[in-house]
């Protein structure tokens, strides 16, 4: 019997396969390491350090915190491992133990329901003593007050499964509970605590930074609504419940520790393919979904496919049965408008044009035209007046203007070169290129997120809502033109039908409208010649600022204006290649 070794950082992994621990254990493949993994990684420290205080403020005990303080024990001859860096015991001799996570807690506020008599909506938690606690630990509730049962416990099951993001904070913690456990059983130790609580400590997404309290040598303090900086979930009850899962998922890696050659396994949600816990492996066991125009690369593949006899089939089921590009089903399986164009424009090899809705929602841009985009950094702790946790706080835009058809480019940006607050800089450029009282058009790709960018500007600086609210009045989508908006069309008079239905589909598009797939299909211009290419790198060209000397910082300034600037002239030239395309 092999020996193998279990850690927290690694336990979920190893539950993905059999497979998984082969490859893993061979090093067949070598992670590339993740830089803003490791940026957020700087962050942690900080974090945890503010945890520490609340919590022990917050329950009015010494919690100890070490960031190497582990437990190692065994469990059917599998070596188990966890770290224990946040606990204390009670004077009633309860140990509670907290696992820390660096996310928000805004999963958890997900799990809701509509209560029976309100349309309000109803956490499954109720908040104790500072601390969520589940409705069905408490003494007196009756499903019967507030919702049928079943739809109470489809929002709590999501606790359970590990492939949600609450159920992935959830088990983890549960393995945490497992090796705790078995390391006091153990050791003769589990008499010397009378009881084990066990919790979950998140970023309170509702908290906003406000400068208003400093206590003593601490930043983050109650914000003004009452809001502290974390939330504590109470998870002991369903850490319990997760227990035969955790040890039959360990009796499971010690069996496929053994395996020394690679085995067919069923694809399922455990690959995480298309997801952002995708196994490392997956292009390994599955390098016919790493192609062009596969079952994903159909518009709502998620909801399935059908056969004439109604049979419904996802995309597990058939890849499982070894279909894996879109001509691997048949047409008749499609039943949705999108899906059949998709298929004729990749078996015929002919984009599709939509070409009367592509012009009448040209023809409602005006002049001026504001190409705009932002670059932000959703730094974990707020750092400015206004900010919660995670907020997209902005530190560049990009702004390309045309006054008329027939006028030559303006182009205008703006980059913070440190880290202190730049937004009212940032604003003022803003008012005095965007003439916010004229006819003009603010043209954005997914303008949900300039608008949130602009709202919450206006919100943190009241003097200057007025013009940032009618910069979001003016917003318009331009992925709106090339993709399609049901609303949006319905009000030009298309039919329901029509209105769903894309406006331009191109076989490279590969299922993808982001602008980087749709901007070869109109335009010679490339982000790869370009030493910053996508967000997430500028994201980390700006958060190392304080790492580069004098000269490194004046490139890495060079090339973030480079790559933002291209941001906006894509807008253009997209928009120019549909004019075109229409003419």
């Amino acid at each position: 019997m092999k020996s193998i070794k279990v850690k927290e950082s690694n336990f979920l992994d190893l539950t993905r396969c059999k497979n998984y621990i082969l490859f893993n254990n061979t090093k067949k493949i070598i992670s590339k390491p993740d830089e803003y993994a490791k940026l957020m990684h700087r962050y942690k420290q900080e974090i945890d350090s503010y945890a520490l205080d609340y919590i022990t403020e917050t329950y009015k005990c010494t919690t100890k915190y070490f960031m190497s303080d582990t437990i190692n024990t065994t469990f059917n001859n599998v070596s188990i491992r966890c770290n224990v860096n946040m606990h204390h015991i009670t004077d009633d001799g309860v140990l509670r133990i907290f696992h820390l996570v660096s996310s928000t807690d805004s999963e958890f506020m997900k799990l809701n329901f509509k209560c029976k008599e309100k349309e309000k909506k109803i956490l499954i938690f109720d908040t104790i003593d500072h601390t969520l606690v589940l409705k069905d630990t408490l003494a007196g509730f009756k499903y019967s007050d507030f919702i049928p049962e079943v739809k109470y416990e489809k929002q709590r099951s999501k606790l359970l499964d590990q492939y949600q993001a609450t159920g992935r904070m959830a088990t983890i913690l549960a393995y945490k509970r497992n090796v705790i456990e078995e390391y006091l059983k153990n050791n003769d130790q589990y008499d010397k605590v009378n009881d084990i609580e066990y919790y979950v400590v998140a970023l309170n997404n509702s908290y906003t930074y406000d400068r208003t309290v400093v206590n003593e040598n601490k930043v983050y303090g109650t914000d003004s609504n009452g809001n502290e900086l974390f939330t504590i979930i109470d998870l002991t009850k369903i850490t319990e419940e997760l227990q035969p899962k955790i040890e039959a998922n360990l009796n499971e890696i010690r069996v496929n520790g053994n395996i020394t050659s690679k085995d067919p396994v069923n694809y399922s949600e455990h690959c995480g393919y298309k997801k952002i816990y995708k196994c490392e492996f997956c292009s390994e066991c599955w390098p016919q979904l790493h192609h062009a125009n596969t079952l994903y690369s159909y518009i709502d593949y998620q909801h399935g496919f059908k056969n004439r006899a109604g049979n419904k089939y996802n995309v597990y089921d058939l890849i499982n049965d070894g279909k894996f590009t879109m001509l691997d089903i048949p047409s008749t399986w499609l039943h949705r408008r999108n899906n059949q164009i998709q298929r004729d424009v990749v078996e015929r090899e002919v984009p599709y044009v939509h070409v009367d809705k592509i012009k009448k929602a040209i023809a409602l841009l005006t002049y001026p035209i504001y190409h705009l985009d932002f670059e932000t950094f959703p730094c974990p702790l707020p750092r400015f007046k206004g900010e919660s946790p995670y907020t997209q706080s902005v530190f560049q835009f990009s702004l390309h203007i045309e006054e008329n058809p027939d006028s030559d480019l303006v182009h205008v940006d703006y980059l913070a070169d440190d880290h202190t607050d730049h937004r009212e800089n940032i604003i003022k450029l803003l008012i005095n290129h965007i003439d916010v009282n004229s006819n003009g058009t603010i043209l954005a790709y997914n303008k949900s997120f300039e608008k949130g960018v602009l709202d919450q500007l206006a919100s943190v600086f009241p003097e200057y809502s007025s013009e940032l609210n009618k910069m979001s009045g003016m917003l318009f989508d331009l992925i709106d033109i090339v993709k399609t908006n049901q609303a949006l069309y319905k009000e030009l008079g298309f039919s329901d039908e029509d209105a769903k239905t894309v406006n331009y589909y191109h076989p490279d598009l590969n299922g993808s409208y982001s602008i980087k797939a749709v901007l070869p299909l109109f335009s010679n211009l490339s982000y790869k010649d370009l030493q910053v290419q996508n967000g997430m790198e500028a994201v980390i060209a700006y958060a190392n600022f304080e790492k580069l000397s004098d000269q490194e910082k004046a490139e890495k300034l060079k090339e973030l204006c480079k790559y933002c600037k291209q941001d906006t002239f894509a807008m253009v030239e997209v928009l120019w290649g549909l004019k075109g395309l229409v003419k």
